[in-house]
């Protein structure tokens, strides 16, 4: 799908599939960076007027690994408007509201750069469902957090039931 040059409303249009340039939180030697990568929209929230985004690598590490989502074919990659072959990473992804100064235009003034190919809908919703799940959420966490900050399991879990992720 051709996404329209101009983007005057698209706050308004985002849907989750859509793959969006944006600038994803990462740690580098203990000093915070956000780098400029193609990322997913899991899901839009209109009420609360968030979105959750997933990271998006085109990396091909054992890195950054869980609930992903790979565009390879070469139709799928045109129809996403990718270069190279992309991993999202439902594993690791953030909720923003929608006024996040961390959307970024393209050179044409667009922030959406492609959607999802329809034959990996299904795969977006499962991952989606699967993060809905409570211990889904507190592993996810878990797996992300016990190397760097020491959490336990029951930790993670006390984050999870207080609203931290």
């Amino acid at each position: 799908m051709i996404i329209q040059k101009t983007e005057t409303n698209w706050r308004e249009t985002l849907a989750s599939g859509d793959i969006v340039n944006f600038l994803y939180p990462s740690t580098e030697d203990d000093a915070a960076v956000e780098k400029h990568r193609p990322c997913l929209i899991l899901e839009v929230d209109r009420e609360k007027a968030e979105v959750i985004v997933v990271y998006g690598t085109a990396a091909r590490t054992r890195a950054n690994v869980g609930h992903e989502i790979r565009i390879t074919k070469s139709e799928d990659l045109d129809a996403a408007c990718l270069r190279k072959p992309t991993r999202f990473v439902g594993a690791r992804h953030i909720r923003v509201p929608l006024t996040s100064e961390r959307f970024i235009k393209s050179q044409d003034g667009c922030v959406r750069i492609g959607q999802l190919p329809p034959s990996l809908h299904d795969r977006l919703n499962r991952i989606r469902d699967l993060l809905r799940t409570p211990e889904r959420r507190v592993r996810s966490l878990y797996c992300r957090t016990r190397g760097r900050r020491g959490h336990t399991a029951t930790q993670c879990a006390s984050l999870c039931t207080e609203g931290a992720i």
